[in-house]
Protein backbone atom coordinates (compact mmCIF):
# COMPACT_ATOMS: atom_id res chain seq x y z
CA UNK A 1 0.00 0.00 0.00
CA UNK A 2 1.58 3.45 -0.64
CA UNK A 3 1.66 6.51 1.54
CA UNK A 4 -1.43 7.92 -1.00
CA UNK A 5 -3.82 4.87 -0.33
CA UNK A 6 -3.08 4.72 3.21
CA UNK A 7 -3.73 8.55 3.65
CA UNK A 8 -6.85 8.18 1.62
CA UNK A 9 -7.83 4.87 3.76
CA UNK A 10 -7.25 7.02 6.99
CA UNK A 11 -9.45 9.75 5.73
CA UNK A 12 -12.51 7.61 4.26
CA UNK A 13 -12.24 5.97 8.00
CA UNK A 14 -13.11 8.94 9.88
CA UNK A 15 -15.53 10.46 6.93
CA UNK A 16 -17.77 7.16 7.64
CA UNK A 17 -17.90 8.36 11.88
CA UNK A 18 -18.43 11.43 11.04
CA UNK A 19 -21.51 10.42 8.34
CA UNK A 20 -22.68 8.14 10.79
CA UNK A 21 -22.40 10.55 13.53
CA UNK A 22 -25.05 12.46 11.30
CA UNK A 23 -22.28 15.70 10.47
CA UNK A 24 -23.35 17.04 7.35
CA UNK A 25 -21.60 15.48 4.05
CA UNK A 26 -20.48 18.90 3.13
CA UNK A 27 -18.45 19.31 6.55
CA UNK A 28 -17.47 15.70 6.81
CA UNK A 29 -16.10 16.56 3.26
CA UNK A 30 -14.14 19.35 4.50
CA UNK A 31 -12.75 18.03 7.42
CA UNK A 32 -11.26 14.77 6.07
CA UNK A 33 -9.47 17.11 4.01
CA UNK A 34 -11.06 17.32 0.28
CA UNK A 35 -11.27 20.61 -1.38
CA UNK A 36 -14.14 18.78 -4.01
CA UNK A 37 -16.80 17.33 -2.54
CA UNK A 38 -17.08 15.03 -6.08
CA UNK A 39 -13.79 13.70 -5.83
CA UNK A 40 -14.69 12.77 -1.86
CA UNK A 41 -18.19 11.38 -2.90
CA UNK A 42 -16.68 9.51 -6.04
CA UNK A 43 -13.57 8.29 -3.42
CA UNK A 44 -16.08 7.49 -0.52
CA UNK A 45 -18.00 5.32 -3.50
CA UNK A 46 -15.03 3.03 -4.71
CA UNK A 47 -13.75 2.54 -0.85
CA UNK A 48 -17.59 1.39 0.39
CA UNK A 49 -19.44 0.27 -2.53
CA UNK A 50 -22.29 2.86 -1.37
CA UNK A 51 -22.63 6.20 -1.55
CA UNK A 52 -22.54 8.65 1.34
CA UNK A 53 -26.31 8.75 1.98
CA UNK A 54 -26.49 4.60 1.55
CA UNK A 55 -23.77 4.08 3.75
CA UNK A 56 -25.43 6.16 7.00
CA UNK A 57 -28.45 4.33 7.57
CA UNK A 58 -27.09 1.00 6.60
CA UNK A 59 -23.84 1.33 9.22
CA UNK A 60 -25.06 4.00 11.65
CA UNK A 61 -26.42 1.47 14.32
CA UNK A 62 -23.86 -0.68 13.62
CA UNK A 63 -21.31 1.96 14.59
CA UNK A 64 -23.10 2.77 18.12
CA UNK A 65 -23.60 -0.68 19.07
CA UNK A 66 -19.42 -1.35 19.06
Amino acid sequence: MTARECLTRVRLEHAADLICAGVKIEAVALTVGYRSKKNFYQRFKRHYAATRLQYRPLNAARRRAG
